[in-house]
């Protein structure tokens, strides 16, 4: 039997396969409560597979078929179950009534923009969520879903979290525009290059031994290491003329929101 790459059902975000679907019965009919850990040791096996429609029944082993599958089709995305789930979850662990600023980390292809925002309003107007907003959205997924958001009079999105520094400005040609013109805030993370513009790493000295980068270099945005040298090198002008260090000035010139890490508290450039 041929499986095929899931497609959306209908106008809505759950996704099924384009061709078949798997009979939980016939898949559970030989397996005895007893042997519910073993299915659900296999299970990562079955859905390499097999698409994410099951028909299951307190009847089939049980149970057991409902208990095995339990936790797997919607626990990535953003679908009204998956946001509306993440919310609740987020509440409890932070131990407050409501979030701030709720951001979805990536744009879902696979559920309608219609049922993201709709979802998020809800949110919004039932107090758990005051503002809503973005990171790693492009531009015309950013404008299709303002678009969309006022059309219903629906919560806009607010706040774009971008990767933003001296080393690594590509957020200036398209999304600071739009955010200028569309309202979005800017907040930034990485603001030092990925801990490039800490006056640590300079031409023709090795990296510190404790530097992130040793481990993360590959991860993050790439940057040519002469670009790097010039970067810092005018920021060490400016740190000698008025006193201040190089994060404290790269920090600065960013001006922004902006999200960095820091292992040790005297990295923090107060």
């Amino acid at each position: 039997m041929q499986y095929h790459l899931a497609t959306r059902f209908g106008r809505t975000s759950h996704r099924i396969s384009g061709r078949e679907a798997l009979d939980n019965e016939a898949l559970y009919r030989h397996v005895p409560s007893i042997f519910a850990r073993e299915a659900h040791d296999s299970r990562s096996e079955r859905y390499v597979y097999v698409p994410n429609l099951f028909d299951t029944a307190d009847v089939y082993s049980d149970g057991a078929s409902e208990e095995v599958l339990g936790d797997g089709p919607n626990d990535a995305g953003s679908s009204r179950f998956r946001l509306v789930s993440a919310v609740e979850d987020a509440l409890r662990r932070l131990q407050t009534d409501h979030i701030d600023i709720f951001q979805l980390h990536a744009f879902d292809a696979f559920t309608p923009v219609e049922e993201v925002l709709s979802t998020l309003d809800t949110l919004v107007r039932a107090g758990k969520v005051c503002y809503v907003g973005v990171s790693n959205f492009s531009g015309w997924q950013i404008m299709k879903s303002l678009a969309v958001a006022d059309r219903h009079g629906w919560s806009r999105y607010v706040a774009n979290q971008v990767c933003y520094s001296l080393v690594g400005r590509d957020y200036e040609w398209d999304l600071m525009p739009l955010g200028q013109e569309r309202g979005l805030g800017a907040m930034v993370w990485s603001p030092l290059g990925w801990g490039r513009l800490t006056g640590k790493i300079r031409r023709g000295t090795p990296l510190p031994e404790g530097s992130r980068l040793h481990e993360t270099v590959s991860f993050g945005p790439p940057v040519e290491d002469e670009h790097l040298y010039r970067v810092v090198d005018a920021l060490d002008a400016v740190a000698e003329e008025t006193g201040k260090t190089v994060p404290q000035i790269a920090l600065k010139t960013i001006a922004v929101s902006s999200i960095a890490g820091y292992r040790e508290l005297d990295q923090v450039p107060l």
